[in-house]
């Protein structure tokens, strides 16, 4: 991957998915849903040569006692409490920062990098709730990107009809515009993000390719891997696609539709967000696979890879559900908010970062996952 996108993109990445984190945190001791947890973050996101990825981290204190941490960018000791206003000169620089990136067609992106979809979508999601904690000056800027993310969605005006196995779909953008899940699921958090509900044409037809994406045989998918598959939710269906799946290599069309529980997750909450409930049968499968295959510790059918992708779509899925326990297979029941927050304490680096030991999907690289973290955490805050 070329030194632009790490410079530039994880740099994105990290301030699109930091500040939707931070601006939910709330930590303090006795707090609901991250007891006795305290966590502070300070990024330098306006390095003088913006072509440099220089983050920096601040040490976490999370004994019984709690404590004050240390800003390693100047001494000052920081908020204990570890909640940020809108306005603080972090989360402000932030701010302005990603406003930078607007383009005249909507899209909050490097025009160069070809992710306009995933990028706009992220970006979205935390100036939404930049402006829900108090910026005033975003309105404009949320009206153009949603009607960049609505236009850029499969359907009617790119000749589709929902029989389509693209029709509904998001993907990267730009040259890798083919949707998937994931891609999909970070557009809905957008829109959901706006307001938009399961009335919205958008979602309707997201909910269209994501049923297809469950390996659930149904009026909603009749794509051969239906026919044998586990009821939980794939990454992308492109194989499945009339006269491709003969043409791919011995084994590649059954190893991209493999489930794991990040998708699961992801295609779980989407079905949420469009307003399926526990009579639907595919709520109710996606929901049976969850409950068979619950952990917090592995990203079931990956082990660590995308671990802390997992822990986004875990926490944003079982947020949409509205539950604050969960219950496994074996009947126990589970604080997934409390468990999720203990592995991320045990997993914090010395330095206050986060990383993943397992490098695939870029879990290697501290910036794009502390930016995760910020976002669990936030995720875990409750409402």
């Amino acid at each position: 991957m070329c030194c632009s996108f790490c410079a530039d993109g994880l740099r994105r990445f990290f301030v699109c998915f930091g500040i939707g984190g931070i601006i939910e945190i709330r930590v303090s001791t006795g707090s609901r849903g991250c007891t006795g947890f305290r966590f502070c973050f300070v990024g330098d996101l306006c390095a003088e040569d913006q072509r440099v990825c220089r983050p920096r981290y601040c040490v976490s204190s999370h004994g019984p006692g709690g404590g004050r941490v240390v800003s390693e960018s100047n001494g000052d000791g920081v908020d204990e409490h570890c909640g940020h206003r809108v306005d603080d000169p972090m989360l402000s620089k932030a701010v302005d920062y990603l406003k930078s990136q607007a383009q005249p067609d909507g899209a909050i992106v490097n025009p160069g990098m070809g992710f306009g979809n995933y990028e706009t979508s992220i970006g979205v999601v935390a100036l939404a709730r930049a402006r829900k904690a108090g910026r005033t000056d975003l309105d404009e800027i949320l009206k153009f990107a949603e009607r960049y993310l609505r236009k850029y969605q499969w359907d009617e005006s790119e000749g589709l009809d929902a029989s389509d196995i693209k029709f509904g779909g998001a993907g990267y953008g730009g040259k890798m515009s083919r949707p998937d899940l994931s891609n999909t699921g970070f557009m809905l958090d957008a829109l959901h993000e706006l307001g938009a509900g399961p009335d919205d044409e958008a979602v309707k037809k997201a909910v269209v390719f994501v049923s297809r994406d469950q390996g659930l045989e149904s009026e909603h998918n009749t794509l051969p891997f239906a026919a044998d598959s586990d009821v939980g939710f794939v990454y992308v269906i492109d194989s499945q696609a009339e006269g491709q799946a003969k043409d791919l290599p011995k084994g590649l069309v059954k190893s991209s539709l493999s489930t794991y529980g990040s998708m699961t997750y992801t295609g779980f909450k989407s079905l949420i967000y469009a307003g399926l409930t526990k009579e639907d049968k595919r709520v109710q499968t996606a929901l049976a696979w969850l409950t068979d295959r619950y952990s917090v510790t592995e990203n079931p059918g990956q082990g660590e890879a995308g671990l802390f992708y997992d822990y986004i779509a875990m926490s944003r899925a079982l947020t949409a559900y509205g539950v604050d326990t969960f219950a496994d297979a074996n009947g126990t029941v589970h604080d997934w908010r409390a468990e999720i927050v203990e592995q991320l304490l045990a997993r914090q680096q010395e330095d206050g970062s986060w990383v993943n030991t397992n490098r695939r999907w870029m879990e290697n690289n501290p910036v794009l996952v502390t930016g995760y973290a910020l976002m669990v955490l936030g995720n875990c805050q409750k409402r």
